[in-house]
């Protein structure tokens, strides 16, 4: 039987951001976090993703982040939509929001190669949120192929990087997008990601 761990954040009202124009994904979803996950990197494309580009960490500005440009869109968010990565308004009900409103959350799925995978990562996405003094949400699904879902969204995101205001709200930055380009990376770098066209190396630890 598959078995669920999972870790929530605590969120304030929701704000729109250029990114609600960007893409079609952002079309309201209802998602559950007590359902089965599906594997967000089943996205139908011939040609291999853009490379992943790294950003430089976001500085705080006031206590806040603002949100992300048009050009760091296209540079650091595209690559990862096309892995499989989302962003996705969850309802007050959905389970990881508990604001009074919709809110926008980046999302990524990655299937692992076994258990000791999903351990070498769950303990890599620890070290980067303390890195990075950003936590996020996850569920892991474990099993023969564990499951990880990561769920990320900044607390206080302003519209624009002039904005010298304090009136802030959730939505998705640059911080989140970092955090999730950082996971991507290690997991290609340290193999844990499960493919079924190229596994090779099956993860054996039970």
């Amino acid at each position: 039987m598959n078995r669920l761990i999972s870790r929530t954040i605590w969120l304030l009202p929701e704000s729109r951001s250029y990114l609600a124009s960007y893409t079609p994904s952002f079309a309201r979803t209802r998602t559950f976090h007590h359902s089965a996950p599906v594997h967000s990197k089943d996205v139908s494309s011939s040609d291999e993703p853009p490379n992943l580009e790294i950003p430089e960490p976001v500085p705080y500005v006031n206590r806040t982040t603002p949100l992300m440009t048009q050009e760091e869109t296209e540079r650091y968010f595209y690559p990862l939509s096309r892995r499989g990565w989302k962003i996705q308004k969850m309802g007050v009900d959905d389970g990881f929001n508990v604001a009074d409103k919709d809110s926008p959350f980046l999302i990524g799925t990655m299937t692992l190669k076994g258990p000791k995978s999903a351990r070498t990562l769950l303990k890599q996405l620890l070290a980067f949120e303390e890195q990075e003094k950003h936590d996020v949400s996850f569920n892991l699904w474990s099993g023969k192929r564990p499951t990880l879902t990561i769920i990320s969204q900044t607390h206080s995101a302003r519209k624009n990087a002039e904005q010298q205001t304090d009136e802030t709200a959730p939505n998705v930055t640059l911080r989140d997008v970092r955090f999730a380009v950082l996971l991507e990376t290690f997991a290609k770098e340290a193999g844990v990601v499960y493919s079924p066209k190229k596994e090779t190396s099956p993860d054996k630890t039970v």
